[in-house]
């Protein structure tokens, strides 16, 4: 069953998609089903003193390899082979991605044999033609309807009237630019009658701005004024478990085996992998990092410790050493609900690696930590020991997969936490940070508290479910592929 959108304006359910399906044949292809979602968001009209388009203005964010291109492409070229006079004008994030794009299908026109090049001195009228004109590539129908590329300069289409404008990978538009081609290209429609429409599609953007975030806000807001088909992650899906994906990527088991995504994601930051395969925006950094109503619904009921050998040690330490965390985490073997406990949480960093290896002893539990920092000095410390005690360092990948489970988690309610004063302040003032261009943990800096108790939860929480078979631990069996 292929994914649904998460956001979708209404439509019933049958909509006429013959131009769409006309193009699919023209690019020797079938829609499929995300594709047909598409074509009938594209394709709704009503009556209203002649036919006009249900919404002028569409918004379709999909993952990479869902069919988004070649929906909105089978749509443009079925209306030019049906309209004659038809004016269409396709657009990306620049001039070359947008000759490269309208080359891609006219090539694929060709292989099916609706199209031929200009060169081609023996041409058959029937057939479309294909133009290459240094950044103003064209496809001409028989019809003298036409479909032509543009940088996204208003210059470029300036005096130009068009049926249709498409904004295709939009999230990679440069802020700016993008909202002011937008702006420019609505009057070239003007003249053009009710069944003109102009389209906005791509993936996400480093940052929640930019024309695809303004019109995903606008559509998800009233999805009634601005037609959407948006294929996203929830806040606090978990990006590592593959039932999200399945949820999600309406190409999965359909243009995409998962074995691709797998190996995607293993070489791609979890906030990369959330963007191009998830439609995951980065947070906003000025936002709260867990809802804090979600999080007092997690407080209360909580289970004793488990006995020895049955949940992890964590630790986190400030960066400039002024404070640390020490936690308990475990899941209750029946309920599946994991359980977070501050064993201890002061000033300085100086008490904390005789007071892990002494818990990690007594216990006979593992200890979690993330190595970098002040960090790494208490790691020092608790290797040098004798007896050894088994230490679990996460990569800075682990780190980000286990800020975005344990918050999943939270959303979910599979989280019990006693209700500390320090872990409830970590909770409330904790923001996202982000890590390089794509990733993102808790905020040091950016947080409004200490959050070092969050960040030993969550490593805790990483830890305890990635111990293996032979761990005496409880075994938490989840469909991921980190």
């Amino acid at each position: 069953m292929s994914a649904k959108p998460r956001f979708i304006s209404p439509l019933p359910a049958r909509v006429a998609t013959v131009e769409a399906s006309l193009g699919a044949q023209m690019l020797g292809t079938r829609l499929t089903p995300a594709g047909r979602t598409i074509a009938a968001l594209l394709a709704k009209t009503r009556t209203n003193a002649g036919k006009v388009r249900t919404y002028p203005e569409c918004v379709i964010q999909a993952p990479r390899r869902s069919t988004k291109t070649t929906a909105i492409w089978a749509t443009i070229i079925g209306r030019a082979a049906t309209r004659p006079g038809y004016r269409a004008v396709m657009t990306a994030q620049n001039g070359v991605t947008a000759s490269a794009i309208l080359i891609e299908h006219a090539e694929r026109m060709m292989a099916a044999g609706f199209c031929e090049p200009a060169s081609d001195r023996d041409r058959d009228p029937s057939l479309a033609v294909l133009r290459l004109n240094a950044g103003r590539e064209s496809i001409t129908m028989p019809n003298g309807a036409r479909i032509w590329a543009a940088p996204p300069d208003p210059a470029a289409v300036r005096s130009r009237a068009a049926d249709d404008v498409v904004i295709d990978e939009a999230g990679e538009l440069d802020v700016a630019k993008g909202l002011l081609f937008h702006s420019s290209v609505l009057p070239l429609m003007d003249t053009r009658g009710g069944l003109a429409q102009i389209v906005v599609a791509g993936t996400p953007s480093t940052a929640q701005e930019g024309l695809l975030w303004q019109q995903l806000k606008a559509g998800r807001a009233d999805p009634r004024v601005i037609g959407i088909a948006d294929w996203s992650m929830a806040d606090g899906d978990d990006p590592t478990d593959e039932a999200v994906w399945k949820r999600v990527h309406p190409g999965l088991g359909v243009l995409t085996p998962i074995a691709v995504l797998r190996r995607r994601f293993a070489a791609m930051t979890i906030e990369q992998f959330c963007r191009e395969y998830l439609g995951g925006w980065p947070a906003d950094p000025h936002a709260a990092a867990i809802d804090p109503v979600a999080w007092q619904d997690c407080a209360g009921v909580f289970s004793d410790r488990p006995g020895q050998a049955q949940w992890v040690l964590a630790y986190d330490c400030a960066p400039d050493g002024s404070s640390a965390a020490l936690m308990a985490v475990w899941r209750d073997e029946d309920t599946d609900v994991a359980h977070v406990e501050v064993i201890e949480h002061r000033a300085s960093t100086r008490w904390l690696a005789k007071e892990a290896y002494r818990l990690a002893r007594k216990h006979r539990v593992p200890i979690a930590y993330d190595p970098i920092g002040s960090n790494a000095d208490t790691a020092d410390a608790l290797g040098r020991a004798r007896p050894t005690v088994k230490l679990v360092p996460l990569s800075l990948r682990e780190m980000q997969g286990a800020a975005a489970r344990f918050v999943t988690e939270v959303y979910a309610g599979t989280i019990a936490h006693p209700a500390q004063p320090g872990l409830d302040a970590a909770v409330a003032g904790a923001s996202w940070r982000q890590v390089g261009d794509s990733g993102r943990l808790f905020g040091r800096r950016s947080s409004a508290s200490d959050v070092t108790p969050l960040v030993a939860a969550t490593i805790g929480l990483w830890a305890y479910d990635a111990m293996p078979a032979t761990s005496p631990l409880r075994v938490i069996t989840r469909t991921s592929a980190g």
